[in-house]
């Protein structure tokens, strides 16, 4: 009985709701609509749209009113907003210019009325040009940075009636140019333009965007398209070269310089040396290499620069070489006399220092004309102004007296020397010589003497003092410990 009762109230109160709900509904309520609601216009045409508002509800409203769905700066309302007693209508008009270059479109317009009650109305804009201009051209067209090239721009007339078009473009005319610019287009009738676009070897390799506009000076018709310009490096190079040579002098030497073909185009580079009097051309496939070389020869030890000039189609390089002359091969041979005497039978020491006057590695034979001569060691591998010793043994054959001019000699394949040797072979040796073996001999017996008996004796001596010595100081210590004890 509970339960009932409970329910019946619930479901008084919500028929009681519904009642007041609905009655608040009628207080305020609204129509609109919109008369014609379809409209076609040209660019620059005017459109009318007559909004319709009526309010339905017991009370006063004001309503205000929102346009969506087209281009803010083209339309104009006759009012904001509106304020409407019951029972009460009114119309809002809704103008509408199209743009005098807008493209052919349809536009869905929405008109909103909000109020304490909202509702909103749909329209149609068809904006159709009867005058129209239209550019055909390539999307992207490609160049050589360094060479000219052009391109065709077609302006065709696709409205009913004349057109007076200029056409222009939105980059300087150092790198572009247009065959014509001003021109009369009938209905239907097109026109063909060449667009030159000019070498500019200064330029960086890049794309650019070209804008060209054709205009009419009668009407509101106007065209627009944009050319994506690619400028390539198609002849360009780089150089590959030691920039400082060391050379030997005298001998000829092999200078060589690599070209590569950095462009998108084969070309003929040419290399030149005034100095040199050289000249040579070579033709390179893109992304090749080739290597040009020539031969250099400098008698003089000394420092030399060279420029050479590499030249393509449209590129030239001025490059610079550093040559560096040097001794690289030489022999000094320095006896230590050059005047000998000797017994005949008998043989004789001679040394001699070997000097490698250059940079590089040599190997050395050393040698005598005589064949009573013998060198060693016969061959000397010396670094670069490294010295070693030769020894040179001369003995005469028995009997063969008299003076002898001999040759030592130090040779290699780069370089020789050769000293003269003058050999006095007597009998009996009449005076001592001045060679480093007797000089050793004569230091050796002077050692001799000083090592013998005199040595001993001093030996002797200074025994004889260090036991004296040590016999003092003993009997001092023991003179010390008995006067102690007294």
């Amino acid at each position: 009985m509970k339960n009932k009762f409970l329910i019946s109230i619930l479901l008084s109160l919500l028929i009681l709701s519904s009642f007041v709900i609905a009655e608040e509904n009628n207080e305020y309520s609204m129509n609109a609509s919109v008369y014609s609601q379809k409209s076609e216009v040209s660019p620059c045409g005017i459109a009318t749209f007559d909004v319709i508002i009526t309010n339905l509800g017991q009370e006063s409203d004001t309503f205000y009113l929102d346009v969506s769905g087209v281009p803010k700066e083209w339309y104009t309302l006759t009012h904001d907003s509106v304020t409407l007693n019951p029972e009460e209508s009114k119309t809002i008009y809704l103008f509408i210019t199209a743009d005098c270059y807008s493209k052919e479109a349809e536009y869905n317009i929405t008109v909103s009325i909000l109020g304490k009650s909202d509702t909103s109305v749909d329209a149609i804009l068809k904006v159709k040009p009867d005058r129209i201009l239209e550019i055909k051209t390539p999307e992207k067209l490609s160049g050589c940075l360094c060479e000219d090239s052009s391109s065709k721009a077609i302006v065709e007339n696709k409205g009913k009636y004349e057109e007076n078009v200029i056409l222009s473009m939105n980059l300087d005319s150092e790198n572009y140019a247009l065959s014509e610019n001003e021109f009369t287009l009938n209905s239907g009738e097109s026109k063909e333009v060449e667009l030159s676009i000019k070498a500019a070897c200064d330029n960086t390799p890049g794309t650019e965007p070209l804008e060209l506009e054709a205009k009419s000076q009668n009407s509101y018709a106007r065209s627009t398209k944009t050319i994506q310009i690619e400028r390539l490096n198609c002849h360009d190079f780089s150089l590959s070269y030691d920039n400082e040579i060391n050379v030997c002098s005298g001998e000829p030497t092999v200078l060589e310089i690599e070209i590569e073909n950095t462009g998108t185009k084969e070309d003929v580079f040419t290399v030149s040396i005034d100095e040199m009097d050289y000249s040579e051309a070579v033709s390179i496939k893109p992304g090749a290499s080739e290597k040009i070389s020539t031969v250099l020869t400098i008698q003089e030890e000394k420092e030399t620069g060279i420029e050479f000039l590499l030249k393509s189609s449209y590129k030239s390089e001025i490059g610079s070489l550093k040559i560096i002359s040097e001794k690289c091969y030489g022999v000094d041979i320095q006896p230590e006399a050059n005047e000998i005497k000797i017994e005949s039978g008998k043989g004789i020491l001679l040394k001699a220092k070997i000097k490698n006057l250059g940079i590089k590695q040599d190997s050395f034979k050393i040698y005598s004309d005589v064949s009573w001569a013998s060198i060693r060691p016969k061959t000397i591998a010396l670094e670069g102004n490294e010295t070693k010793e030769a020894f040179a043994y001369y003995s005469p054959e028995f009997g063969a007296l008299g003076v002898y001019e001999t040759m030592l000699v130090a040779e290699s394949e780069k370089s020789k020397d050769t000293e003269t040797i003058k050999i006095n072979v007597l009998k009996e040796v009449e005076e001592a010589t001045t060679t480093i073996s007797e000089i050793s001999t004569t230091t050796t017996e002077k050692m001799a003497d000083t090592s013998g008996p005199n040595l001993l004796q001093n030996k002797s001596i200074k025994a004889l003092v260090i036991a004296v010595i040590i016999s003092l100081i003993i009997f001092s210590v023991l003179y010390f410990f008995v006067m102690k004890g007294d």
